[in-house]
């Protein structure tokens, strides 16, 4: 979906979905014409981190707590298939 979609979809503005962008917090995919393009899936990672935000947590440490769970996600794939080996 496009931003403006994307914006309805969460209630966050389209110069906040750029901000966070600029900050590398939530990344969208880019279409050829170079349009930004999210996925159903980013709707609620966007709708916590506006939560965040909204508790005057900075866009820093929010992009720190997404990739600690990202990382967490990743280690617990990975022992997974070391045990399914």
């Amino acid at each position: 979906m496009n931003i403006s979609e994307f914006s309805i979809c969460t209630g966050i503005s389209a110069r906040m979905l750029r901000y966070l962008e600029e900050k590398s917090v939530l990344e969208p995919t880019r279409a050829p014409n170079g349009y930004r393009k999210y996925k159903k899936i980013q709707i609620e990672e966007a709708k916590k981190i506006a939560l965040f935000l909204r508790a005057g947590i900075r866009t820093k440490a929010i992009k720190n707590m997404l990739n600690k769970h990202l990382e967490e996600i990743e280690d617990h794939y990975s022992f997974a298939d070391w045990l399914a080996d």
